[in-house]
């Protein structure tokens, strides 16, 4: 009986087995080779060293949020999720100001769901 428990108590608290979160895992490093690849495509990486296995996860969202054509994106959301993308673009991104003003009213517009970016890129962006 004990260990009907233990058994139905582990499962609780961890709801995939051993070998589903390998296979997420796997999943998303296969989702990062791909952006990857896209971005090289771009020149995304010409100041990267080539030795380099994978970039951070913060190169992979600011290079992704620049380079990537609107009908790929998907893959970067998919990846790291519409929150965690918003709250990196909005804290390294949109305080560029005019140098990134352009990529990033259209990011805010069409991606983010901003309905005015105008007033939003004035409020966190640079003021220059």
């Amino acid at each position: 009986m004990k260990n009907d428990y233990n058994k139905q108590h582990h499962s609780i608290l961890i709801p995939f087995s051993l070998s589903t979160v390998f296979i997420i895992f796997a999943q998303m490093d296969n989702i990062k080779n791909h952006i990857i690849k896209l971005l090289n495509q771009k020149g995304a990486f010409w100041s990267y060293n080539n030795s380099e296995s994978f970039p951070s996860d913060e190169t992979l969202m600011e290079k992704g949020l620049l380079y990537l054509e609107f009908e790929d994106m998907h893959i970067l959301f998919e990846l790291y999720g519409m929150k965690k993308l918003k709250k990196y673009w909005r804290e390294n991104l949109v305080p560029q100001g005019k140098y990134y003003s352009t990529i990033n009213w259209l990011l805010a517009l069409y991606f983010f769901n901003i309905k005015n970016p105008d007033s939003y890129l004035k409020r966190y962006g640079k003021h220059s």
